[in-house]
């Protein structure tokens, strides 16, 4: 059986001995069992996110111009629509989970004046941001399908 070191912060030592007496002198199993939760935990988390590239900017269609930059990010796609946005223009939408947790909606509108695209993302903390704003309904909706079930937050109460 291998040694290993861990180093703790002083204010974090009377949990450690209250944890002791709890649970005997052999509490290297608990502690192999939780670190090996969070790997598995890890691991479903990384394998269903990938790395994302979307562009931020105008597209000039009839010559390709491109004036913007590229986003990279890793995430998963949840949902993708099509619709139309505040001013009735067609629009592209796409919902995001980032790695972090956050959604990202990532939008890519049609200029017919100009003959341009424009593409456009913002960030939100929680899907309930995206709740009545002009955006399809159904995008919503298969976004909340499409959730990994793997957001759990422990709290220290």
């Amino acid at each position: 059986m291998a040694t290993m070191n861990f180093y703790v912060p002083k204010t974090e030592v009377e949990d450690i001995n209250k944890a002791r007496e709890i649970l005997g002198d052999d509490y290297s199993p608990f502690i192999v069992r939780n670190l090996k939760s969070v790997v598995i935990d890890a691991d479903k988390r990384e394998k269903s996110f990938i790395e994302i590239t979307r562009f931020e900017g105008t597209t000039q269609q009839d010559m390709g111009i491109r004036q913007g930059r590229d986003i990279k990010f890793i995430g998963k796609q949840l949902s993708e629509k099509v619709g139309f946005d505040d001013a009735s223009i067609p629009a592209w939408y796409e919902l995001f989970l980032t790695r972090k947790g956050k959604f990202m909606l990532y939008i890519v509108s049609e200029d017919e004046q100009n003959d341009t695209l424009k593409c456009t993302y913002k960030v939100y903390d929680s899907i309930k941001e995206l709740q009545g704003m002009n955006i399809p309904g159904a995008l919503l909706m298969n976004a909340e399908k499409n959730m990994p079930n793997i957001t759990c937050e422990f709290l220290d109460i």
